[in-house]
């Protein structure tokens, strides 16, 4: 993971090691030995490493390290079970963990203090993000729970329905609009914020839905899929007044490319072979 200037990067065998490396040099510039590293993440600024833990026996931890000097700040035990998600807000004063212990806390940006704790999950929690503004939150887990926070009245917005494995990933729209939600029954799904309804399902994954990504290029939005079976999509999302129209762009499997409804026209700096590949494959 590159800090948020790109000037270093972390990384984890997933024992009890974090490094942080310099980018330019490629020199470790601190080993972070903490617990059981389920994953990691910096703070907005880069001053702040939150790692959090499996549990293996004791009791899970979310651990806060100064990045510039590789102090171990604090070591919160506050959830029962493993951490599975860490993630700051936008504008870096909040942070949320998620865990097995079904529960999502709000913390200040130094993690001192909590400052809610959200109870509606009766199931392990195992992602969460914040909305492009922060004012809100979208959590997900076991069995397709997932469900919207609205973070200033402390309550449980909406209940999305439709999911019915682990959530693997959610992002919100950069407008705040749609929410995006993949998961392990191989599907993923478009939802209206407003209205919390299902806008779109997109089908047809062999494998699970591991990651996704928003892009948004001259004003068109763009979905990017990743599955367990090293199958990457781009889909076209059109989003119409009561519903979202999404087209495959181009898919990559291991060994090829399709590309569907793709067009070069117009487009520069593509090499003759390149052209060549593209027509060949259904582009036009």
């Amino acid at each position: 993971m590159f800090s948020p200037c790109g000037d270093r990067v972390a990384s984890s065998d997933l024992g009890t090691i974090v490094k942080l490396w310099d980018v330019r040099s490629s020199e470790c510039r601190h080993t972070l030995v903490g617990d059981h590293v389920n994953g990691f993440v910096y703070s907005p600024n880069g001053s702040q490493v939150v790692s959090y833990s499996f549990s293996f026996g004791f009791k899970p931890t979310v651990q806060v390290w100064d990045a510039e000097t590789g102090v171990l700040n604090r070591t919160l035990t506050s959830h029962g079970q493993c951490v599975n998600h860490v993630v700051y807000s936008p504008h870096g004063d909040q942070v949320v963990s998620v865990g097995d212990d079904t529960t999502v806390r709000v913390w200040d940006a130094a993690m001192e203090e909590c400052h809610q704790i959200l109870i509606g999950h009766n199931v392990r929690v195992s992602f969460v993000t914040y909305s492009p503004r922060g004012d809100q939150i979208a959590t997900g887990g076991e069995g397709g729970s997932l469900k919207m926070w609205d973070l200033e009245e402390e309550t449980c917005h909406w209940t999305l329905s439709g999911h019915n494995d682990w959530i693997a990933r959610i992002v919100y729209s950069l407008q705040g609009d749609l929410i995006v939600s993949s998961s392990w029954d191989e599907s993923v799904r478009l939802w209206d914020v407003a209205s919390g309804q299902c806008r779109a399902v997109i089908r047809g994954f062999r494998e699970r839905v591991n990651d996704i990504a928003w892009i948004e290029d001259s004003g068109v939005n763009y979905l990017a899929t990743g599955c367990s079976d090293g199958m990457v999509g781009m889909w076209k999302v059109e989003v119409n007044e009561d519903r979202c129209d999404v087209s495959l762009q181009w898919g990559r499997m291991r060994g090829g490319l399709n590309v569907v409804d793709a067009t070069i026209d117009g487009v520069h700096g593509l090499s003759q072979l390149n052209k060549q590949l593209l027509l060949q494959r259904g582009a036009t």
